[in-house]
């Protein structure tokens, strides 16, 4: 949501493409979505715009970096600045609209089962 607002067209200042901002040079290396203009274009037009080679992709990168970088909060900044030391401040504001939608998703299950009792 913070990258793109999930809009598989979003491209980012320097090039990251999909719903991820996947990076051309960097983890978008080797996924055609970011790198075939032509692929993406025909993309477009499905209802899935071919998001799921974008999201494993972050998903792996995101998975070997909390393990490289040794939390998630690090790995997240590794993923939006390659380095596990820099964008913090960035990777916090992500963790806690993270955890905000997951109290959001929470709430109305426990007003059901309040209501139901």
């Amino acid at each position: 949501m913070r990258e793109s607002s999930f809009n598989p067209e979003a491209t980012g200042g320097v090039g990251e493409r999909g719903i991820v901002q996947l990076h051309p040079r960097g983890e978008g290396t080797n996924v055609r979505f970011v790198q075939d203009d032509r692929y993406r274009r025909r993309c477009l037009r499905r209802t899935d715009a071919c998001q799921a080679e974008v999201v494993e992709q972050a998903a792996s990168f995101i998975a070997r970096s909390t393990e490289r970088c040794g939390s998630l909060t690090r790995a997240l900044g590794r993923y939006a600045t390659g380095s596990c030391e820099r964008g913090l401040s960035h990777a916090l504001h992500v963790v806690d609209e993270r955890d905000r939608l997951r109290d959001e998703l929470r709430e109305p299950r426990a007003q059901v089962a309040s209501a139901a009792r």
